[in-house]
């Protein structure tokens, strides 16, 4: 039934008849060459392919036997958009050229710009899933650490100047802004 929603064909349409006749702008798409490496492998491939004809991302697999290739695809339109609007914002914040950081509500690194990399010293890759209060504040204590974490799950934003501690040690006073980041029904995600 999704099959024939995806290719807009009824069963009775597809059922014993060559894919390639059925759909003859798919000929030299993607999903073809996919189809054919498969063929020719006579194994699993697996890919995502755009298929301008239905304006969808078609995750592909396809088995291919001596005799006989099954395919199993899947409509991923909707996960692609999303994927592509997150890769979007994250240029956005990475061009604003101020430093953005983003917590989960256990106060670790979700996100790390490239103003923070600059800013701080330390790569992404180093500090996402770390406590961002223990990396960056210079006074950071636990007292400091349950003081701050209070105030962010409590959902308030805070502005203020706070001493920030860099990867090499130097410390220097900088203005931060803490906004909650809210889920569409207004559930506290993070800060």
């Amino acid at each position: 039934r999704r099959a024939e929603q995806i290719l807009g064909r009824t069963r009775a349409e597809l059922i014993g008849r060559n894919a390639f006749e059925l759909f003859p702008e798919s000929v030299g798409s993607s999903i073809h060459e996919t189809l054919k490496t498969a063929m020719d492998r006579r194994g699993l491939i697996e890919a995502e392919n755009y298929y301008a004809p239905v304006d969808r991302w078609i995750e592909v697999r396809a088995d291919a036997t001596e005799d006989e290739v099954s395919v199993y695809f899947r409509d991923v339109t909707a996960r692609r958009h999303a994927q592509d609007s997150v890769q979007f914002q994250s240029r956005l914040l990475d061009a604003i050229g101020q430093a953005v950081i983003a917590t989960d509500l256990d106060g670790g690194i979700i996100y790390w710009n490239r103003a923070a990399e600059v800013l701080f010293g330390w790569s992404a890759e180093e500090v996402v899933g770390k406590n961002g209060i223990a990396m960056t504040h210079a006074s950071y204590s636990a007292v400091e650490d349950a003081r701050l974490f209070g105030r962010m799950r409590s959902g308030r934003s805070w502005m203020g100047e706070a001493q920030l501690l860099s990867k090499v040690g130097r410390v220097f006073v900088a203005a931060v802004s803490d906004t909650p980041i809210l889920g569409e029904d207004g559930t506290l995600l993070g800060m």
